[in-house]
């Protein structure tokens, strides 16, 4: 994995009102995922050094992504780094 310049990372925080495990469990879970994010197929492996990898297509524009977990502590901690892919418009058919 490249390492990340601070100047493009970012830490974002949200408070749920939900209990913590039910949040953790949502953001594990493909099919959950796959609702929240609106994307059009979606595997999760979520344990530490593990990937998500989720294809998302917005106005002809490809935003397919790769999620690398860095600290998986259920349901306490769940830290990850996001890659997306270089290539960003779609080729039309």
């Amino acid at each position: 994995m490249d390492s990340i310049d601070d100047k493009t990372a970012y830490e974002l925080t949200h408070s749920f009102p939900i209990p913590q495990s039910v949040l953790f469990r949502a953001f594990i879970d493909a099919a959950t995922l796959k609702q929240i994010w609106g994307v059009s197929s979606i595997t999760v492996d979520a344990r530490p050094n593990g990937q998500t990898r989720a294809k998302l297509t917005v106005a002809d524009e490809n935003w397919d992504f790769t999620i690398i977990y860095q600290e998986v502590v259920p349901p306490d901690k769940l830290r990850w780094v996001v890659h997306f892919d270089a290539s960003r418009v779609r080729k039309r058919e």
